[in-house]
């Protein structure tokens, strides 16, 4: 009925009054299932809105969702109505750039639609054509999305971009129009990799001038520290535009190389740097050294001359980085800088022409559309019949290499595990954690219950799902999609790489990531880096019967630059289930017998795991954070 009316109101221009009301009551309805409780602002806020709507709904229906600022206010309060009164625009044009849309592919919860951006004056599309993160995916129904360039025509200087999205809850995608609006393009990229930068780190200054500036250093932002005062000295080093050197020098020992970034926010230009050995050659891309998801530009190449690490501060519309090049404690100042001067400055350099604006809308019905016309451009994702089974490696324990080479690579003996954990070592509180896993079903969950926190995550149609019952919020993200990966991670054990770098670099390449706080027992990479090591330190002890499953006692000292992180232990004693490498159980002990830091598990399974899909209703009213 209510599409029947709107259907005679888009006719005759103008609505009824009946419609209007229907619609009005309508919009409270949704607003009020949404939220049980409304603070006397957000009513006066929700009431003026409503005003505005039956002010702008008198005129024309069309009128108000053509009309951006009564299109976003009608959107924050129900999406299926703004989407609905959204007339199909299947293209538009703005500063010399057309978009349309050219295919729709829908299959169950799932939608695959094509959109082209064609120069018709404007001189900026070209084949690295990117939409720098400015456009906005409006539906009537939640979901996940994310959008990719597949082609590029340079006869019509049209760039082909996929938007793929994902309904929640597998539900079949079904709904009126979908909009999707773009405000910037970004062109004219350009690579520089492996360039060498014509700098003589012989002759840097030992005494820069120097300035307090709060950085952000990792998860800490506003950390005071002495940072290089801008210089002119390198200015002219390269010739990358608004990406330039602005300083280097010695600051308290240390190496400093400061770059700055005019106009960060309208350009994509950023850079990563690094020390080559003069004397060295530079690493191939095929070289079987690499490190997985690492390629040898922007390599950091090892060595036990150095550690390094950079810092970020903001001056208005300009950027600094400085990377901090800190001897290690081996080296005096003197060998220290003998010693840099036998290197150079390699870098990667990324540059792009400054963003250029416009204001392009299109609606289009979400239904099969020209889907002949998908070929070349990507195959269409369609769900298999059934699901992936993972073959299971077996692997026979007899040295030390085996054990550390069961636990790395945990997740290739086992597709399927539950349990619950107790453990101190997430934050030093005392954490119940309740974990589901199974590779076959891509689908995880995790309830974790400590002093001030109840949160639970759960995973599955590609996005995770994360719930913070205390403070009733939510958010949801996409996950990677490999499910496993097929890297040996006991390829990356040794002490160098664990010292200079840690596990979590190379460790996190797939589906395992999700289970951040159960991974302590069913994926322990970061711990068996941290205590194992050293092969010297540690010995394999007594097989025993725990949790009802056939195990293996390992038992050793802890490595001295890792004891702090145990609470001061120095040694441990860990249970590693023989048939999957998870670890059940783990002590660490002062000297005094004291246990520091421990995780027990109570309970584990690996039988008939059923990763439970969440209820909707239960989180209707968590607000999105």
């Amino acid at each position: 009925m209510f599409r029947d009316n709107y259907s005679n109101l888009y006719n005759q221009i103008r609505p009824s009054e009946e419609l209007i009301n229907t619609t009005l009551e309508r919009t409270q309805k949704i607003e009020k299932s949404k939220r049980r409780v409304i603070y006397r602002h957000r009513k006066l806020l929700i009431v003026a809105a409503i005003i505005c709507l039956c002010a702008v709904l008198t005129v024309t229906p069309v009128f108000a969702a053509a009309n951006d600022f009564v299109y976003t206010v009608m959107y924050q309060i129900s999406p299926q109505m703004a989407q609905f009164f959204t007339p199909v625009q299947k293209s538009c044009e703005s500063n010399g750039v057309e978009m349309s849309v050219l295919a729709c592919y829908i299959h169950d919860d799932t939608a695959e639609i094509y959109v082209s951006m064609r120069d018709t004056g404007a001189n900026v599309v070209d084949e690295k054509l990117d939409l720098f993160d400015s456009y906005s995916i409006n539906t009537p129904f939640d979901s996940s999305a994310h959008c990719q360039r597949v082609d590029y025509d340079e006869s019509s200087r049209t760039a082909t971009f996929l938007i793929t999205i994902s309904q929640w809850g597998e539900q079949e995608i079904v709904g009126d129009k979908l909009t999707f609006t773009v405000r910037s393009l970004l062109y004219g990229k350009n690579e520089y990799e492996d360039y060498v930068v014509p700098i003589d780190l012989s002759k840097i200054d030992k005494s820069p001038k120097t300035q307090k500036q709060y950085v952000q250093l990792e998860n800490i932002t506003d950390a005071a520290m002495e940072m290089l005062a801008e210089q002119d000295t390198y200015k002219d080093a390269t010739d990358f535009g608004k990406m330039s050197f602005s300083g280097i020098g010695y600051v308290d020992s240390c190496l400093h190389i400061q770059m700055k970034y005019e106009d960060y926010a309208e350009n994509d230009n950023h850079c990563r740097i690094y020390l080559h050995d003069k004397n060295g050659e530079f690493p191939s891309n095929t070289d079987d050294d690499l490190l997985d998801g690492y390629t040898a530009h922007g390599l950091y190449e090892f060595t036990d001359l150095y550690t390094e690490y950079s810092v970020t501060w903001y001056d208005g519309n300009v950027r600094y980085d400085e990377t901090v090049i800190e001897p290690n404690s081996n080296y005096s100042f003197e060998e220290f800088v003998n010693e840099i001067s036998n290197y150079e400055i390699v870098g990667d350099f990324y540059t792009t022409n400054d963003a250029y604006h416009g204001n392009w809308k299109i609606t289009f019905p979400i239904e099969n559309m020209n889907t002949d016309e998908i070929t070349d451009k990507s195959e269409p994702i369609t769900e298999p019949e059934t699901e992936p089974e993972f073959e299971l490696k077996t692997l026979d324990l007899v040295s030390k290499e085996d054990y550390i080479n069961k636990m790395l690579n945990s997740i290739d003996f086992y597709n399927e595990v539950s349990g619950k954990i107790e453990t101190n070592m997430n934050n030093g509180d005392i954490d119940n954690i309740e974990y589901i896993l199974n590779f076959n079903d891509g689908k995880a969950y995790e309830h974790e219950i400590g002093n001030n926190y109840d949160n639970e995550t759960y995973v599955q149609y590609g996005l995770k799902f994360n719930f913070d019952n205390i403070n009733k919020t939510q958010n949801k993200s996409i996950i990677i999609e490999k499910l496993k990966s097929d890297e040996n991670y006991a390829d990356h054990f040794n002490s160098d790489f664990q010292t200079n770098y840690g596990a979590d670099y190379v460790y996190d390449k797939d589906f395992t990531g999700i289970n951040s706080s159960a991974g302590l027992s069913i994926y322990p990479r970061q711990l068996v880096n941290d205590l194992m090591y050293d092969f010297n330190l540690w010995e394999i002890g007594d097989r025993i019967t725990y949790s009802g499953r056939d195990c293996q006692i390992i038992k050793g000292n802890i490595p001295s630059e890792f004891q702090y992180s145990f609470g001061n232990a120095e040694t441990f004693k860990l249970i590693m289930d023989r048939e999957t490498g998870i670890m059940l159980d783990l002590e660490c002990y002062t000297p005094n017998g004291i246990v520091t830091s421990y995780t027990h598990t109570t309970n584990i399974s690996f039988d008939n795991v059923e990763v439970k899909d969440f209820d909707r209703e239960k989180y209707a009213q968590y607000k999105l954070k």
